[in-house]
């Protein structure tokens, strides 16, 4: 198999150097949001063999379809992931993501080996981070998510516990996250890198770092 991955932007950028990747293509959010467009994006899926949805969502339905190339699908398990949260006898561990994009690969290939995700960063990348920080021991902190109700409101509280350690404290996020980022910074005066990285220069960060503590966000997912 030849295998491109497409995404939205600027998320395509954590897939570069990725040698299970022919081609990584990003697409602009804002372009997909008419029907028309979509019709448009649809038609340049149609060259491939099999396009596997890992977002199962209105639109990634709507373009599948509109292309009309076999596809396959991830089981979701939308229902039983909102039951969870109220039914703590629900076995949580059968709901783990990669584990369940995997069973649209075994529609495909009958097996999936390893599920577990992988970014591959290459060590010029990660020693550029490291001279640009010059720090000893350090932990990160990613206090953004996208959902209030998703930030736990105790941030300063860990950066603090940090520093009693030892550990110096970086603050990461996108620009959307500043003003929580600066009410971690401003406790504990950490360095506060919030906005000012690109998605790899903030996994070199976490690579770096003895300990990543974020909400179920982008920042837990580039650490793992």
């Amino acid at each position: 198999f030849s295998v491109d991955f497409l995404t939205f932007k600027p998320y395509g950028e954590i897939f570069y150097n990725d040698p299970r990747i022919s081609k990584v293509i990003e697409v602009e959010r804002k372009s997909l949001r008419n029907f028309k467009n979509l019709i448009d994006f649809s038609k340049t899926l149609k060259k491939y063999d099999l396009i596997v949805d890992l977002q199962v969502n209105l639109r990634s339905i709507l373009i599948t379809k509109l292309a009309k190339v076999k596809t396959v699908r991830y089981e979701k398990n939308s229902v039983r992931r909102r039951l969870v949260l109220y039914f703590k006898g629900l076995k949580r561990k059968q709901l783990f993501v990669p584990k369940m994009y995997c069973t649209a690969v075994e529609k495909v290939l009958k097996r999936a080996e390893n599920c577990f995700p992988k970014i591959f960063l290459d060590e010029q990348e990660v020693k550029r981070i490291k001279d640009k920080l010059n720090l000893g021991k350090f932990a990160v902190i990613v206090p953004g998510a996208k959902w209030k109700e998703k930030i736990y409101p105790y941030f300063g509280e860990v950066a603090k516990l940090f520093k009693s350690k030892g550990l110096e404290v970086v603050v990461l996020g996108g620009k959307e996250d500043e003003e929580v980022c600066k009410s971690v910074e401003s406790v504990c005066g950490g360095i506060n890198l919030c906005g000012k990285l690109s998605l790899r220069e903030s996994a070199s960060v976490m690579k770096l770092a003895s300990v990543v503590v974020s909400n179920d966000s982008a920042g837990v997912h580039l650490a793992r």
